[in-house]
């Protein structure tokens, strides 16, 4: 029974690297890149990452980290453009800030489009996840069953 977890486990792994690639990989087919002028010095998508959270030896809940100023990109979302709910926020200083109202509404809009590249990554590899842990799954519980004639 230990095998079959391992088997899944390692199943699990491989689609948790092969999906934080392919976000780096649509990412950049949707035109992000780093900026020459840009404050940070390292690009953003290479920092992508993803890892198994593991629960007595099974996989409980898959966590990519992403920077979040590629949340912005995602939504289109940017200075003067915000979403439509805003946020709230303290800064370094201790001083309160929030969403001006003049930019609610206007994500996806002006120079800022839309890079779905989150979205529509997840939405072609969660599938492939759902069968994964189907079939391991499926396996576990069969191989667990004994017939006493």
């Amino acid at each position: 029974m230990a095998l079959s977890f391992e088997i899944q486990n390692q199943q699990v792994q491989q689609w948790v690297t092969d999906t934080g690639l392919e976000l780096q990989l649509t990412g950049t087919s949707y035109g992000i890149t780093h900026r020459q002028n840009s404050p940070s010095p390292l690009a953003s998508l290479p920092k992508v990452k993803g890892r198994i959270l593991l629960v007595d030896g099974s996989p409980k809940a898959i966590k990519f980290t992403v920077p979040r100023h590629l949340f912005y990109v995602h939504h289109g979302a940017g200075k003067g453009q915000g979403g439509s709910k805003g946020s709230r926020w303290i800064t370094a200083y201790g001083i309160r800030k929030q969403t001006n109202p003049k930019s609610l509404g206007k994500a996806g809009a002006g120079n800022r489009r839309e890079k779905p590249f989150i979205k529509e990554t997840l939405g072609r590899r969660v599938p492939i996840l759902a069968d994964i842990v189907a079939t391991t799954g499926a396996s576990i519980v069969t191989s667990a069953i004994k017939f006493n004639p």
